[in-house]
């Protein structure tokens, strides 16, 4: 019996076609990653603002407790970024060593790969610290960077990817309107 000379694929054509199809799923798997990261940071900013928009609602609506003084949001900067969500009874004390009286929220920005950094109207880092007050039943808003005696006007905030350094969320807020601006 002789054996015909079928048409078919060489072992060559078979290893190209599966080098194409690796360098193809490699490069959308790299592709993936990023869209991953930025879809994570833009979740990190809004939970930031919608954090610093629930106390400036609870403040304002006087829903909560009667003796609640105050609703804030306290951001510390740098690399060991976190977002506290609080209300105190007393009236707030600058000073980050008191810690206030409820704990609303913890948000550990370093542990999902962000960085946070806080600016003062001027320019200036604050390099502890940064905290945004609203005093309850009132539309009245304090800011704070690190131990100033006295409140500033406004803050800017910038979340930072650590993954992605180039990718970075911004917002800011004003003493006199009191609301996040994107």
């Amino acid at each position: 019996m002789q054996l015909k000379n079928r048409p078919g694929t060489s072992l060559l054509e078979l290893i190209l076609v599966m080098t194409v199809i690796v360098i193809l799923t490699g490069a959308a798997l790299f592709g993936t990653r990023g869209v991953l990261q930025t879809l994570a940071l833009n979740n990190t900013n809004g939970q930031l603002v919608f954090m610093i928009q629930q106390a400036r609602s609870l403040a304002q609506s006087g829903i909560g407790s009667p003796e609640v003084g105050a609703y804030g949001v306290s951001l510390q900067s740098g690399a060991g970024s976190t977002v506290l969500f609080f209300e105190d009874k007393e009236p707030f004390d600058k000073r980050p060593a008191s810690p206030p009286d409820t704990m609303r929220e913890l948000l550990h920005l370093s542990d999902q790969g962000f960085s946070l950094s806080v600016k003062d109207e001027t320019g200036r880092p604050c390099t502890n610290y940064a905290t945004v007050l609203f005093k309850n039943t009132t539309d009245k808003v304090e800011l704070y960077c690190d131990s100033l005696d006295d409140s500033v006007n406004q803050l800017l905030f910038s979340l930072n990817s650590t993954a992605r350094p180039t990718t970075v969320r911004t917002f800011s807020i004003h003493r006199a309107a009191g609301v996040v601006q994107q």
